[in-house]
């Protein structure tokens, strides 16, 4: 799906803002979208739906676009009853690790020059830390009084 870059793409009102970031892109990896080549600009690739993304937001806004690569490590079964696996351990149907499309936005984010704040490898955001994933309060939150 590009519904994500289709949502960017349609954006009129990017003037607005000084921070853009553009996270993830766990789907793409659960779901096998070819990374394809650095130099792919067609949204049949991870790298082209990135490189139209980042240019859109670079040439419609005076905004900082940072990038932030997926934190993976969660089994989900989706209403459909289909189980999506983002363990960092597992590969996709295409034999690709979800650490080749962090490289990847990386790699992107090298090219454009734009920050990219690599959550996935560097936060520890995954399964063997699940309480970086869920947050669980033990009693509700109180809201100050006025």
């Amino acid at each position: 799906s590009s519904n994500i870059l289709n949502a960017i793409l349609n954006s009129n009102d990017l003037d607005d803002f000084d921070l853009i970031t553009i996270e993830g892109f766990v789907n793409d990896f659960a779901c096998a979208i070819t990374i394809g080549d650095i130099g792919d600009t067609q949204n049949t690739t991870f790298y082209g739906a990135l490189h139209q993304a980042i240019s859109y937001c670079l040439e419609h806004s005076h905004a900082e676009v940072v990038l932030i690569t997926e934190t993976t490590g969660k089994q989900y079964t989706l209403s459909d009853q289909t189980v999506v696996d983002y363990s960092i351990l597992e590969k996709n149907s295409l034999g690709i690790y979800q650490q080749a499309y962090n490289d990847a936005m990386i790699r992107i984010g090298q090219y454009y020059g734009v920050h990219v704040i690599d959550a996935g490898g560097k936060s520890q955001i995954n399964q063997y830390h699940p309480e970086y994933i869920i947050f669980r309060s033990q009693r509700p939150l109180e809201m100050p009084a006025q």
